[in-house]
Formats: structure tokens, C-alpha cells, sequence
């Protein structure tokens, strides 16, 4: 009996090791980060929700450092598309910085503008295919936004049924981006608010969407690229006049496939056709050698860092990644040749959409040095949104911008819809940021987390 005892007792000690042990593994708690040595982290969770058997998208939640039970979840994807929003974690508006020691070690620091100031945030890659989010099969890649937008949904679905993550499901939720994410953005909030209320239950409350220097209605804002460019000295006239000339090339091109009322019945644009009009971006960058997302610097962004760090074993263990995740980058060939097909599909519709059947507000802001989508090609798209039916907003669009400043400098300007709301309260608020590029909350951190501060506690602009 006392040898039948000890077996027992030896078999329970076994079993409850056994599923300690697959607890810990299935947990989406990061209990330690490497190159992070500070006092204090707010909670975190990382790892890959299955969504449909084949693909496999990854999520990092870093819990507000204020009050995570009360503040609201924003959630944060870079554009591209195919661009992994670890950019976005960190080089940023995410919590931490990567930097190199003298002895060529990554640390890790605490970014002073971090958006978890008063909100818990989270970055995702999507589609699959895009940082650490992958596909068992290249083919269950998501070639178009619709399924894109059907695959974002169902991870948020998944990410918030957690156990440890279903806390969130009480707090308001806000879907932030930038560049495409002037597509992404619009389409997965106007897939939300459409969907009945016990889907609703499955992830928090959709309050509020954030578009930066945004993608939103490319035939409008690739127009206005070489006007602005002539404006700000940059070309001569004969060049503006051989890019107008292409443009008006690739726009009758695009007109059997572009819809100009409704974006949902939009067709597909060949790949030939979307390259032919990416040639007159090309051209423009290839003559003046600028850089188009801020014409004040020169060359482009260095991310060399992040896939330094992002690759270490230790990382992925610390993250939760799968085995035979991919190497991460920075960005995704084949999610960007995917994409080209719908690229040139304007959005305004949805946006339209989201204005007038659903309570949810919307920020816009826009970096004054980017040439591609910042604020003098945002405005050129937002003056069309009458023709997608809201005649209610001309007053809005006419409206002019007043000043916002610190108690330094000023920060650029604003105005606020409806007419009289103040950038706290307002249904749609759209802002531009001085000195800033396409990414301005890497440009003009402090400005960029009083933007979102600001919307997301509904308190006024100083």
C-alpha cells in the first residue's frame, strides 16, 4: 500500500509538472524582456493567435501606466502595406527604444512619449505574412483587403477571449495607423460597426479611429504631389507639367477599375496599371532625389536595430514566437506586391460611412513635410467627401484651422467637426504638425501623444 502510495503521489508531482509547465508555455504573459533593466514595467502579453487553422497573427499588449483596469486599449499597425508595426513599438509611439552600447549591446529604455502614458497599447502585424505574423501555407496569404480586414477581425476576437486578456473587453478601443493605414484603418472600423451586437461583445468598444499622414484616396492625393512639389520649389514647371501629363495618363487608365460614388464596388486594378501610375511617384523621387516622406532630411529611415533585436533567440523566447515563425523584417515584399492590386482604391466612402452610422470619432493628422499624404494632399481628399454624401460636413471643410501651441513654441493647427466642438469632444478632429514628416510620432513625439492624449480623454488641446 505505502509503494502504491508513493507511485501515486510521484504520478501527481509528474502531471502537475506536465501542466505547469504547458500553462507557462501557453501563457501570453511576458515575464521578462532582454536589454530591459528598469524598475518598473507595466504588464505585458505577446504572442500568435491562431485565426483559421493557417494563419497565424502576433500581437504585443503593453498595459497602460496609468490606470490599465480604466483606460482604453489603442491599437496600433504600421502601414506599407506589409509593414510590421514593431516600427511603430519601437521607433515611435511604442514604450520602449532600441539603442547600442560601446560594446555593441541592445538595450532597451523607456520612450518619454509613449502612448501607454493613459491608454494600454498594442501593436499588431497584419496582414499574415508581416513581422512576426505568418502563414503555415504562402497561399492562405490574405491577397486583398476585404479577407485582410475578415483576418484583423477575427484575431482582435481572438487576442480578447483570452483568459488573461478578457479584462479588456469592459475598456474602449481605439484602431490607430498611419500611410496605408489610411486603408486599413477605414475598413475594419466600418467592418465593426456593421456587425451585430452579440459579435460586438467579442472585443471592446470601437470608439475611436487615428489616421495619420494617411493613404486614403491615392488618384486625389498622387494629383496633388506635383503641385505641392512646384509650390514648395522643388520641381521646375517643366517638370510639374510631364508629371501632371502622366498622372492624367495613369487616371484614365484607372477609370474602368476606380468606382468614384461607392468604393465597395470598386474593381480590382491590374498590376500593370498600379505600376504605370507608381511611376509617376518614381519619377518625381528619381529626379529630385528628395526624400518624399520628409523633404527636409535626406535618405531614408535606418530600422537595422530592430531586426537586430527582434531576431535574438531570447527575444522570440521572451515574445512567445513559434519556431517556424520566419526571420522578422522590417516589411513584406510579398504582402506589398499582394496589395498593389487595391492600392489605388479610394476609401472616402467608408469614411463616410463611419461619420454617419456610428458614433465613432476620428482623428486625422498629418506631417507638414511629407510630400506623399501629408496635410496639402489629406486636404485635397477630404474636400471630395461631399460627393460620397456628406453634404453636412462642407461647413467643416470650409472652416479655417486655428492655432496650437505648448507653452514654447507652436505645434501646428487644428479644427474640429462639428463646428464650435473643441478637439476633446469634436466627432472628427484633424490636426497638422509642424516639422514633422510622414511619421510624425517619431518626428514630433510630444506633439503626436498630445494629439492622441487629448482624444482619447476627451480634454481640449491647450
Amino acid at each position: 500500500m505505502g509503494k502504491l502510495w508513493r507511485v501515486l503521489v510521484l504520478g501527481m508531482v509528474c502531471l502537475f509538472s506536465i501542466l505547469t509547465r504547458a500553462g507557462a508555455e501557453t501563457s501570453p504573459l511576458v515575464t521578462s524582456l532582454p536589454g530591459l533593466n528598469q524598475l518598473y514595467i507595466p504588464r505585458q502579453y505577446a504572442g500568435q493567435v491562431d485565426v483559421d487553422g493557417c494563419n497565424h497573427v502576433f500581437y504585443w499588449l503593453v498595459e497602460s501606466a496609468s490606470s490599465p483596469a480604466d483606460d482604453p486599449v489603442i491599437v496600433w499597425m504600421n502601414g506599407g502595406p506589409g509593414s510590421s508595426s514593431e516600427i511603430g513599438m519601437f521607433k515611435e509611439n511604442g514604450p520602449f527604444v532600441i539603442s547600442q552600447s560601446p560594446s555593441g549591446e541592445l538595450v532597451l529604455s523607456i520612450r518619454d512619449a509613449s502612448w501607454n502614458h493613459n491608454a494600454s497599447y498594442m501593436v499588431i502585424d497584419q496582414p499574415s505574412g508581416t513581422g512576426f505574423s505568418y502563414a503555415s501555407k504562402p497561399e492562405c496569404i490574405p491577397t486583398n483587403e476585404k479577407d485582410s480586414t475578415r483576418q484583423l477581425f477575427t484575431a482582435f476576437q481572438k487576442i480578447f477571449q483570452q483568459e488573461e486578456l478578457k479584462h479588456f473587453l469592459d475598456n474602449r478601443l481605439y484602431i490607430a495607423s498611419e500611410s496605408f493605414g489610411g486603408h486599413y484603418v477605414p475598413r475594419i472600423a466600418q467592418y465593426i460597426i456593421h456587425q451585430p451586437d452579440d459579435v460586438l461583445k467579442t472585443i471592446p468598444k470601437l470608439t475611436g479611429i487615428s489616421i495619420g499622414d494617411g493613404w486614403v484616396d491615392p488618384v486625389v492625393q498622387q494629383r496633388s504631389m506635383p503641385v505641392f512639389a512646384y509650390r514648395l520649389g522643388i520641381i521646375s514647371p517643366k517638370m510639374k507639367s510631364r508629371l501632371v501629363k502622366m498622372q492624367t495618363q495613369c487616371e484614365k487608365a484607372l477609370k474602368p477599375y476606380i468606382n468614384t460614388t461607392d468604393t465597395r464596388f470598386s474593381s480590382a486594378v491590374p498590376k500593370n496599371i498600379s505600376a504605370y501610375c507608381d511611376s509617376v511617384v518614381d519619377a518625381l523621387v528619381n529626379k529630385t532625389h528628395i526624400n518624399l516622406y520628409n523633404f527636409e532630411k535626406a535618405g531614408g529611415y535606418d530600422f537595422s536595430l530592430l531586426e537586430l533585436y527582434l531576431n535574438q533567440p531570447d527575444v522570440r523566447k521572451a515574445l512567445h514566437i513559434a519556431p517556424e515563425t520566419p526571420k522578422w523584417t522590417t516589411s513584406s515584399d510579398r504582402v506589398g506586391n499582394n496589395f498593389r492590386t487595391g492600392e489605388f482604391n479610394s476609401v472616402n466612402s467608408l469614411i463616410v460611412d463611419i461619420i454617419q452610422n456610428s458614433k465613432v470619432r476620428i482623428l486625422l493628422y498629418g506631417g507638414t513635410n511629407d510630400l506623399c499624404c501629408g496635410p496639402s494632399t489629406t486636404e485635397d481628399w477630404l474636400q471630395t467627401l461631399p460627393k460620397y454624401g456628406w453634404t453636412e460636413g462642407q461647413a467643416f471643410l470650409n472652416s479655417t484651422f486655428q492655432s496650437w501651441s505648448d507653452s514654447e513654441q507652436q505645434m501646428g493647427e487644428y479644427r474640429a467637426y462639428p463646428l464650435g466642438s473643441v478637439p476633446g469632444n469634436a466627432r472628427l478632429i484633424q490636426y497638422t504638425v509642424l516639422n514633422a514628416g510622414h511619421l510624425v510620432p517619431m518626428d514630433q513625439p510630444a506633439a503626436a501623444l498630445e494629439m492622441i492624449t487629448s482624444f482619447i480623454r476627451y480634454s481640449p488641446m491647450p
